[in-house]
């Protein structure tokens, strides 16, 4: 369940961890705090996702097609270690390979997670 923090607006989620509800903000490394109910509301529609995000997430499974092809160092490579023309790239274009299989993925992911994004 998504919430919705009543004073910021920050985007968090219900964890338990060793039996206790806390709150994970949605964004990367977010911290988890304890939840107060009051604080939070419930998400009822959850904004569609952007461009870039859906390219986030074919950029992890084109981490993930590196690593299990062998290609260790290549696979290290995190989003946040691009720089911001790499990402940009990356967002309209994928990886710049001569791996069709890579190439494929990237494309495969785009088109099916293409209707969770805004127009």
């Amino acid at each position: 369940m998504s919430l919705r923090h009543r004073q910021t607006g920050d985007l968090g989620h219900i964890v338990v961890e060793a039996g206790v509800k806390s709150v994970r903000y949605d964004r990367p490394h977010g911290p988890t705090i304890p939840y107060r109910p009051n604080e939070w509301m419930e998400e009822e529609n959850r904004p569609p996702l952007n461009r870039s995000q859906l390219a986030r997430v074919a950029f992890a499974a084109d981490r993930q097609l590196l690593y299990f092809t062998q290609h260790y160092s290549r696979a290290k490579r995190t989003w946040d270690a691009l720089t911001d023309e790499e990402r940009i790239h990356w967002t309209k274009h994928g990886p710049s390979s001569e791996d069709p299989n890579r190439v494929k993925l990237f494309d495969a992911i785009m088109k099916c997670l293409e209707p969770l994004t805004v127009t």
